[in-house]
C-alpha cells in the first residue's frame, strides 16, 4: 500500500475517491476536486460554492473517465475535462455512494432519502425509499451482479436486491384511462411502433419513452385509424386501418391500397411469411402481396367472408389462418378447412407455427391445442384460461 498525503483541504472532511481511465487517483470534496499526478495533488474542477460535504461524490464511468456528483448536478469527466452535465432538480439527500451499471444508469445511494437512479442526459428516472415499501431509506452503496440485478446495502436493514420487472406498463396517464392498443411491430432502429385507438402511431423505446411517429403524405393524416402494424424486412411499414383498408409507407411516400385489393375495409391482421410476401385480411377476403403484385383469396379460393384473427406459417411453408369460422390452410392454390378429431371446425383466436413442424392453436373455448403430424393434441392448459394470443419468445 502507498500512503498519499491528504488533499489540500483545511479541516479535512468527507472525501470520495476513484481511479480514472489513465490510472490516476481522484478525490471529490466541496473545496477540492482533483487528482494525484504522481507527486502532488492537482485541482481539476471548481465546484459551485456552498456545497455541503455530503452532497459531493465521485465514481468511475464505464466508458472511461469518472462521474462527479455536485449537489444537484451530475458531471462526466473524461481525460481531465468535463464532457457532460445533467441537472438533477428533484434530487436531494446525503450522498454515501455512486456507481454506474451496465446500462449506463448512475445509481446514487443516500443516508437519508433512499436510492436514486439517474439516466445521464435525462435526469432522475427512479427513486426508492422507505415510503415505497423498502425496509430502509438509509443506504451505503449499490452493486450490479453479472445478471444485471442491483444490490444495495442499507445502514441497519440488511441487503436489498432490485430486479428488472418482467413486464413494463406503457400507460401514458396515471388514472389508467390510456387508449386501447391494437398492434405493435418492431422498429428496425430499435424499440417498437404502437397502434392505438383514436390516437397517432407512436414509437416506444426500451426505457418507456413514447414519441410520435411522423408519417409522410397528407392523405394518411396522423395515423389515428391505425388498427394493425407490420414493419417488413425491406423497412416498409404496412398499416391496416379500421375502415380505410391498408397503407404501405416507405421513407419517402405513403400509398393507399384500394379496398378490394386489401381484402376489405377493416384490416386487423398483417403477416410477412418466409418468402417476404405480405398477407392481410380485411373482413371480406384475403390478399397477398408478392413483389408489389397483389393477389386475392376469396370464396372461390376457399376463404369465406369474415374476420381473420391471425396468420402463421409452418416449417413446410404452408400458410394457416385463424378465421372466425374455423382454421384454414393453404394447400396448393386454395385454402382448405382443418377439422378436429370429431370432424368439427376449430374456432380459434390465435395460432402460431413452431420450429418443430407443429402449429399451436388458442381456441375460443377449448384451451390450447397443438396440430402436429396430422394429429390435434390437447395441451395440458386448463380450458378456462382465456388465451387471446400466442408468441414464441425464442424468435
Amino acid at each position: 500500500f502507498e500512503t498519499l498525503p491528504p488533499p489540500p483541504v483545511e479541516g479535512g472532511g468527507i472525501t470520495f475517491g476513484c481511479v480514472d481511465e489513465t490510472g490516476h487517483w481522484w478525490v471529490a470534496q466541496p473545496r477540492f476536486t482533483g487528482k494525484w499526478d504522481g507527486s502532488q495533488w492537482v485541482r481539476m474542477l471548481s465546484l459551485p460554492p456552498g456545497l455541503s460535504e455530503d452532497s459531493v461524490a465521485c465514481g468511475p464511468a464505464r466508458a472511461g473517465g469518472l462521474w462527479i456528483l455536485a449537489g444537484r448536478e451530475l458531471r462526466r469527466i473524461r481525460q481531465g475535462a468535463e464532457v457532460s452535465l445533467t441537472p438533477l432538480p428533484d434530487f436531494n439527500g446525503r450522498c454515501t455512494g455512486l456507481h454506474e451499471d451496465s446500462r449506463g444508469q448512475v445509481w446514487i445511494s443516500t443516508f437519508d432519502s433512499g436510492i436514486w437512479c439517474v439516466n445521464p442526459g435525462r435526469g432522475v428516472t427512479g427513486h426508492w425509499s422507505k415510503e415505497d415499501g423498502l425496509a430502509s431509506s438509509k443506504f451505503y452503496f449499490s452493486f450490479e451482479d453479472r445478471e444485471q440485478n442491483l444490490w444495495a446495502g442499507t445502514a441497519f436493514s440488511g441487503l436489498i436486491q432490485f430486479r428488472e420487472r418482467t413486464f413494463r406498463s406503457y400507460l401514458e396517464v396515471s388514472d389508467r384511462t390510456a387508449p386501447s392498443h391494437f398492434s405493435v411491430t418492431p422498429h428496425p432502429d430499435g424499440g417498437v411502433l404502437i397502434a392505438r385507438f383514436g390516437q397517432p402511431i407512436v414509437k416506444a423505446d426500451a426505457g418507456g419513452l413514447l414519441t410520435p411517429c411522423p408519417l409522410p403524405g397528407p392523405s394518411l393524416s396522423d395515423g389515428r385509424l391505425a388498427y394493425s402494424l407490420l414493419m417488413d424486412r425491406s423497412r416498409r411499414l404496412w398499416i391496416g386501418t379500421n375502415g380505410g383498408g391498408a397503407w404501405v409507407v416507405s421513407e419517402e411516400s405513403a400509398q393507399q391500397i384500394p379496398l378490394p385489393l386489401a381484402g376489405g375495409p377493416v384490416v386487423r391482421t398483417l403477416f410477412e411469411d418466409s418468402r417476404g410476401r405480405i398477407w392481410m385480411a380485411g373482413g371480406v377476403s384475403l390478399a397477398v402481396f408478392e413483389n408489389n403484385a397483389p393477389r386475392g383469396f376469396g370464396a372461390d379460393e376457399g376463404v369465406p367472408e369474415g374476420m381473420v384473427n391471425a396468420f402463421t406459417e409452418d416449417t413446410r411453408g404452408m400458410i394457416w389462418i385463424a378465421h372466425e369460422l374455423g382454421v384454414f390452410r393453404l394447400e396448393g392454390e386454395r385454402f382448405a378447412g382443418v377439422l378436429d378429431e370429431a370432424g368439427r371446425s376449430i374456432k380459434l383466436v390465435s395460432l402460431l407455427g413452431d420450429a418443430e413442424g407443429g402449429v399451436w392453436m388458442a381456441t375460443a373455448n377449448d384451451g390450447l391445442r397443438l396440430w402436429k403430424d396430422g394429429n390435434l393434441l390437447q395441451h395440458p392448459l386448463p380450458p378456462e384460461i382465456p388465451v387471446r394470443g400466442l408468441w414464441n419468445l425464442t424468435d
